[in-house]
C-alpha cells in the first residue's frame, strides 16, 4: 500500500496525533532503494530535520502523521 507521504510537496504543515505541530515539509526527500519515500525534510523544527510516518487526515492546511519516526541528520 502506498503512503500518501510519498507524494507530498514542500510547504505542508505536519502535526502528530495529539495535534502538536511537528514542522513544515521541505523540498528534499531520502528514498529507499525501490524509490519509495524513506524520510522527508522538516523545516521549522529545531530538534529534528527529517520525519517519516503515515498521513491519516488533513488538519489546518496540513496533515496528521501517525507512526512518526524523526531523525536529526
Amino acid at each position: 500500500m502506498k503512503n500518501i507521504l510519498d507524494d507530498i510537496k514542500s510547504g505542508f504543515r505536519l502535526y502528530n496525533p495529539q495535534y502538536e505541530f511537528i514542522g513544515k515539509t521541505g523540498e528534499f526527500k531520502i528514498l529507499n532503494i525501490d524509490g519509495s519515500l524513506k524520510w522527508i525534510q522538516l523545516l521549522d523544527n529545531s530538534k529534528y530535520n527529517w520525519v517519516y510516518g503515515n498521513l491519516t487526515r488533513s488538519y489546518k492546511r496540513g496533515f496528521i502523521i501517525e507512526a512518526v519516526d524523526m531523525m536529526k541528520y
